[in-house]
């Protein structure tokens, strides 16, 4: 807490031109992201003038905290703070800076921002008279490498400048110049092989299913359709019960043998008189005899 011949109505015009201030820089510098880079100034000075207004006692020994902070349930001057410094801390700010208070960058974002110049000066250089995906192999690939390193070490928490450059740096080289042709080429493979893979095992099952019911059917038709011993059996017993009941006398009291009986004697009755015809009639030779 500090006591000074300000009031607390200057300092409030102080923290609404500090503010106001860094919200343009923001906005300024919001496409491409670079406001952590370039409104560093503008945020020492806002954090500044909120802690003078938070601390301050004017000369009648009232707090200035007193007069705007929790007065009522808005809060416009704690919600304006809050807004604005969380735009601070989401884009991870800090982490451009060795120390934020004296605005001294730190040296891995001194070492992006030379491999960035690098990779950007060899494809203006070469985009019209060369092929930069050829020529800028070597450039871009050394700052994708230390990119990903550092990405790796702070588990994401980059500067949201470097995030926003590297981006835009990565759909220049693949998109807009095309330098990933290779590696389009190849994960096109990858995709056929993944889908050819992929549908194996349904080929699999599939022959395993109609492999089944093929071997169902084939028991079906052989062993599982056998005629039971017993019906076999039973099969033979009524077919002979049969026999015997066509050769069971009828109402007529004929059974199905008399009709054969009777053709059988009248084929012997007929012999019989051949016979007895054969030897009533005189040969030949007793009738020359006679003459």
């Amino acid at each position: 807490i500090f006591k000074n011949h300000s009031s607390c109505e200057t300092l409030k015009h102080e923290f609404q031109d500090a503010a106001k201030d860094f919200t343009t820089k923001i906005l300024n510098n919001a496409v491409p992201v670079t406001y952590c880079n370039k409104s560093v100034g503008m945020y020492l000075r806002f954090e500044e003038t909120y802690k003078n207004l938070t601390t301050h006692i004017d000369a009648n020994n009232v707090s200035c905290k007193y007069q705007y902070f929790n007065v009522d349930r808005l809060g416009v001057v704690e919600t304006m703070y809050n807004q604005l410094h969380s735009m601070w801390e989401m884009g991870f700010c800090d982490d451009c800076y060795a120390n934020t208070t004296s605005a001294t960058p730190s040296n891995t974002t001194g070492d992006f921002y030379i491999y960035w110049e690098h990779i950007h000066q060899c494809i203006e250089n070469t985009s019209r008279s060369g092929d930069p995906c050829l020529m800028c192999m070597g450039q871009y690939q050394k700052l994708n490498d230390f990119y990903d390193g550092i990405k790796s070490e702070k588990n994401d928490r980059i500067c949201f400048d470097l995030q926003d450059a590297m981006n835009r740096t990565r759909i220049l080289w693949s998109v807009k110049l095309n330098c990933c042709r290779d590696r389009n080429s190849s994960m096109l493979t990858a995709y056929i092989i993944a889908g050819v893979v992929s549908f194996l095992p349904s080929l699999f099952y599939v022959f395993i299913y109609f492999n089944k019911r093929y071997h169902e059917r084939y028991d079906f038709l052989s062993d599982g359709h056998e005629t039971p011993p017993e019906e076999v059996e039973n099969t033979a017993n009524a077919r002979d019960h049969q026999d015997h009941a066509d050769i069971q006398a009828g109402p007529s009291r004929v059974t199905a043998e008399m009709p054969h009986k009777v053709k059988e004697l009248l084929k012997e009755r007929r012999h019989d008189d051949d016979e007895e015809l054969l030897s009533s009639t005189p040969k030949k030779s007793e009738i020359h005899s006679q003459k």
